[in-house]
């Protein structure tokens, strides 16, 4: 099998997995570059805008694999993350992490689907609501989420919790979205993750952030996520569904590499 060229927004660690069904496991993070949204919210432009992507250092899979060696040695979980990397051939990539003896996560929105996913050991499907998607339709349509896990035996992956579900909620439209997805879905896990809106940070739709003051990154995260939590400990239709702020952003802001 040939190898192949990435375009690579970072590769960092060790540090820990912020959202979903192991937020606060130790891992390492491979940020591809390259997206098929553009979602103004996005807080990863450098990933995802194709004149930032365009100018990323492109690497093959052995050079990936070497400079995640280079890193301290402490996790054995690895992300591969984007942007979207389900946009990739990473077959090759993923034996030789396998090869590492290290478990690999994968997040993806779900557009793009390839046989290699069926050996990941976790797989975080977010589809975009409202907010995110804003200027490029509603939200992602249920029937692409549907047709990419219908790759899945649901029996499978009731049993051994693969994949999983997790939306960005930023405000009501997006909670609104999350409870019809659960109510279409209810066989598959849900993680609700808290949007974090912070006009300074770099975004896809502003990617140089707003200079001047601003409240701490740290406490309007734990005020959004406190609305979040109050919201979904009393809506029956979602007590099955856990929330989470983004562990990382409450631990170290918006600070690159962590």
């Amino acid at each position: 099998m040939s190898e192949k060229k990435f375009r690579v927004a970072e590769i960092f660690g060790p540090t820990i997995q912020g959202e979903g069904r192991n937020a606060g496991l130790p891992c390492y993070f491979v940020r591809l570059g390259g997206c098929d949204y553009r979602c103004p919210p996005c807080d990863s432009p450098h990933a995802v805008l194709p004149h930032l992507v365009a100018a990323l250092p492109q690497m093959e899979e052995k050079e990936i694999i070497n400079t995640l060696k280079t890193l301290p040695k402490g996790p054995q979980w690895t992300v591969i993350s984007g942007g979207n990397p389900g946009l990739f051939d990473l077959k090759l990539l993923l034996a030789y992490l396998l090869d590492m003896g290290q478990n690999v996560m994968v997040e993806t929105q779900g557009t793009v689907y390839w046989e290699w996913m069926q050996s990941v050991d976790d797989l975080c499907i977010s589809p975009k609501g409202p907010t995110m998607m804003r200027g490029m339709g509603n939200h992602t349509p249920f029937e692409v989420t549907e047709k990419f896990l219908r790759n899945w035996d649901p029996h499978w992956y009731s049993q051994f919790h693969i994949p999983y579900l997790k939306v960005v909620v930023f405000g009501e439209s997006d909670y609104d979205y999350a409870v019809e997805l659960h109510h279409i879905f209810p066989h598959v896990e849900m993680f609700l993750s808290v949007g974090t809106i912070h006009h300074h940070m770099p975004t896809v739709g502003n990617p140089q952030g707003i200079k001047g003051p601003h409240r701490p990154i740290h406490e309007q995260v734990g005020m959004d996520f406190g609305i979040l939590a109050e919201k979904m400990a009393n809506d029956l239709r979602m007590r099955d569904v856990k929330v989470l702020p983004q562990l990382h952003v409450v631990a170290w802001g918006d600070e690159r590499g962590r």
